[in-house]
This record gives C-alpha cells, sequence and structure tokens, in this order.
C-alpha cells in the first residue's frame, strides 16, 4: 500500500468518525428543541456543540494530516493573494457558510487551519464558538420552522 493509500484512508477514517457523531448530535438537537424550545434547546445543544468540536479540534492538531484539504486550499489562497486577504475572502464565501451549517469542527478548520496542540487561545474559543453559534442558530432555525409546519399541519 502507497503512503498517498495510507494517508488517504486515514484522512477518510477520520473524517467518517467525526461526520457520524456529528449526525447522531444533530439528531439530538430535534427532540432538544421539541422540549425546551428554540433557546434554552438550542443553547444548550450549542455549549454541548463547543465541547465536541473543541475535542474534534485537539485531535485534528495531534494528528499529522490534513483531513479535509483545507490546509492545501488555504496555501494555494495564501500564496496567490497574501495571508490578510486569503483569510477575509475565505471568512464571507459561501463555501465557509456551508460549513459552519454542516459542520462547524470544519468551518473552524477552513477559516484557523492546524496549529501546534498546546496552541488554543482566547481568540480560538471566541472564533469557535462564534463559528458554532453560528452553525446552531441555522440548525435551530430550521429545525423550529419544521416543528412549526408539522404542528400547522396536523393542527397542534
Amino acid at each position: 500500500m502507497s503512503q498517498f493509500t495510507r494517508k488517504l484512508a486515514s484522512s477518510a477514517s477520520r473524517v467518517a468518525v467525526v461526520e457520524t457523531l456529528n449526525h447522531y448530535y444533530d439528531a439530538l438537537f430535534i427532540p432538544a428543541i421539541a422540549l425546551w424550545g428554540p433557546i434554552v434547546g438550542g443553547g444548550i445543544m450549542t455549549i454541548g456543540a463547543i465541547i465536541l468540536n473543541r475535542i474534534f479540534i485537539h485531535a485534528y492538531n495531534k494528528s499529522s494530516l490534513d483531513w479535509y484539504g483545507f490546509e492545501w486550499i488555504r496555501l494555494k489562497v495564501e500564496l496567490a493573494i497574501g495571508v490578510k486577504k486569503a483569510l477575509i475572502i475565505m471568512a464571507i464565501s459561501p463555501y465557509f457558510i456551508f460549513w459552519c451549517w454542516w459542520d462547524p469542527f470544519a468551518g473552524f478548520i477552513f477559516i484557523r487551519g492546524k496549529r501546534p496542540t498546546g496552541s488554543f487561545g482566547w481568540l480560538d474559543w471566541v472564533l469557535l464558538t462564534c463559528i458554532t453559534t453560528l452553525g446552531a442558530i441555522i440548525w435551530t432555525a430550521m429545525i423550529q420552522g419544521a416543528i412549526e409546519f408539522l404542528m400547522h399541519l396536523f393542527g397542534h
């Protein structure tokens, strides 16, 4: 087995684990919002998501692999237009918004990139909190809308 194949298989398996855990966690959003409403239920799920994403980030930083290919993308963009412009463009891109909705961990990695394991400062916490909250707001709004639609549809 070639080194490329081993790296690809390792990255794919790590992404599969993260995505599986994310989908199970996302499935908990529905009962949380149905039971506690969008503010309390969404808030509880957001706090849990921040903790879960921090664990994923720690594992990502410890690994030697670029799980999503974002480091390669960032390098190409930074070389072409510079670091500051690249960060601004990446932060306002629809791709970033998609990742915040689909997987805030990936949204964080897309913007911040890989860093040494011990370097997770207060600015990283702010960024992680904002990205995760954006994703949770999108999920909460979608779920609350679906709940209200179903309640209206069935006359409750």
